[in-house]
């Protein structure tokens, strides 16, 4: 049976302050700040095995050490370069099989297993709901992950790396232990492959709104609204085959005059909160650094139902003119992100250029180590003066 194997990272560190927390013994990350040089490079969780010190030849371990010794070594170098952590990654792990078919499936649209077949070399490491990372030193996302995967000589053992179950929400849809709402200006290595047209929007769902013209989008959201919230729910709730009674449901509400008022806005807002955690899952599902610390921003879609549902208080529940006219464009809104989701994550990488799979881990190297094996010793460079 195949085994697990640890995935260490070293992390060069910039002069100044870290905007991180180390904690407990043997040290580990505490908490990370969204603005911290290290986001996405280091997450809480991750243990460190070692530092590298400015004008030191050789690591420090640090294993033996405590959270607050580790902070003071880290803030008595602060204004050097030179600086950088090792770490053992918390919830991702590697594992090396041996030539042939992988005896996986996976969630349609993503990297996340589906199963593991009774005569996978996976069984028994691999669970499903786990993200693979990367083959072969390559990263894979949802569009090239079969690809990668067939790029098999015959001869040689996959070297494979995942990343576990994604983590729980909280209570009002914000993953645990991520912030939700708007967080800084994305850094540019935010995102492991296309980026939404957007990313500094506030929410995953704005990320998406197209800025040019959406004929499609617009006519269909209008002139059958009940057919593009089914299209929508369908597909934001992967729930094949859920369109036709997602759509009759609607046209029941909209029959009701004197409660569509309130129920069709609920019912839009709903679907803009499905699509805005289907947008959030795809990226956090393919790794990108941006997901991991900013989660869904329901609260921006709740706003909306507000100021959708006001209205019928003058419009005596019969759905006027101000009220219909917010629920057509919400309803346009939802159909032409799904549709521009679609249409941007749909093709490879600008310039198919192979991405490393260093980029897993926000761009520091990763090193496989056999089970039991200590971190290899990383050598800096020779001081100077």
């Amino acid at each position: 049976m195949a085994l697990k194997t640890k995935v260490v990272v070293k992390v060069e560190l910039p002069a100044g302050k870290l905007g991180l927390t180390v904690v407990k013994s043997p040290p580990a990350v505490g908490a990370v700040r969204t603005d911290s040089p290290v986001v996405g490079q280091v997450a809480p969780g991750d243990i460190i095995v070692s530092l590298t010190l400015p004008g030191r030849r050789g690591d420090v371990a640090t294993t033996n050490l405590d959270g607050q010794a580790v902070m003071d070594t880290l803030v008595a170098f602060a204004d050097q370069e030179g600086r950088s952590l090792t770490v053992e990654k918390h919830g991702i792990y590697g594992v090396g099989v041996p030539p042939g078919p992988l005896g996986v499936s996976f969630l349609d649209g993503t990297c996340t297993v589906h199963a593991v077949r009774p005569t996978s070399p996976l069984r028994g490491v691999t669970k499903e709901g786990e993200t693979l990372l990367a083959v072969n030193g390559k990263l894979v996302t949802p569009t090239t992950i079969l690809d990668v995967i067939k790029a098999d000589d015959g001869a040689s053992e996959h070297k494979l790396v995942f990343r576990t179950t994604a983590p729980a929400m909280k209570a009002g849809g914000t993953p645990a232990g991520m912030t939700a709402g708007p967080v800084p200006a994305t850094p540019a290595d935010a995102w492991l492959g296309v980026p939404p047209p957007m990313p500094d929007a506030p929410s995953w769902w704005g990320m998406y709104v197209p800025q040019e013209c959406c004929p499609d989008g617009c006519c269909y959201g209008c002139c059958c609204m009940p057919c593009a919230y089914g299209e929508v729910m369908e597909w934001a709730t992967e729930q094949p085959g859920s369109c036709c009674g997602h759509t009759c449901c609607f046209c029941f509400f909209q029959a009701i005059l004197p409660l569509s008022p309130i129920s069709i806005p609920c019912m839009l807002t709903d679907a803009s909160k499905k699509t805005e955690e289907k947008i959030w899952r795809f990226h956090h599902t393919r790794g990108d650094p941006k997901a991991k610390y900013m989660g869904v921003n329901f609260e921006t879609h709740d706003k909306n139902c507000c100021i959708a549902i006001l209205p019928s208080a003058w419009c005596c529940g019969s759905g006027g003119p101000v009220i219909v006219a917010i629920n057509l464009l919400i309803s346009v809104g939802n159909f032409a992100v799904m549709k521009k989701f679609k249409a941007t994550q749909a093709v490879a990488p600008v310039g198919g250029a192979p991405t490393q799979a260093v980029a897993a881990v926000g761009g520091a190297p990763l090193v496989l180590l056999q089970p039991g094996a200590s971190a290899p010793p990383i050598m800096p460079p020779p001081p100077t003066g």
